[in-house]
């Protein structure tokens, strides 16, 4: 699977927005990471898992950007993706709590399905 990552600027401020290579259209859904938290556990998870990085340009609507295409093996993107559509939900308030701080200086995929499993328990 390969991905593209676009960091992007917008009203509420930065944000880190993946798109699926084989499906970029414009106006397409992309998933958007808007916390630091959130971002730093995204790149990190991305970085550890990646197979292929390379450096390239995103053109939407006319607008010339910088953006990393990373490669991934089909069933870890598929999971990764599943669960950093689930992080982007979670409140920023609960993004700043210690289990997420702690996530972002460590993070796995088993260890953010356990807290994001918790997390939807607890706030239904």
């Amino acid at each position: 699977m390969r991905l593209l990552l676009v960091p992007w600027s917008g009203m509420p401020g930065f944000m880190l927005r993946v798109y699926k290579t084989s499906r970029i259209l414009p106006y397409h859904d992309c998933l958007e990471i808007s916390t630091f938290t959130g971002q730093t556990i995204a790149l990190k998870l991305f970085d550890m898992y990646a197979e292929e990085k390379r450096l390239t340009t995103f053109n939407p609507n006319h607008s010339l950007r910088m953006a990393v295409e990373i490669k991934l093996p089909d069933d870890v993107g598929e999971r990764l993706l599943r669960l950093l559509s689930a992080l982007s939900r979670v409140k920023p308030s609960m993004l700043r709590r210690k289990t997420f701080r702690m996530l972002a200086e460590n993070p796995s995929l088993e260890e953010l399905e356990r807290v994001l499993a918790v997390t939807k328990l607890v706030n239904g």
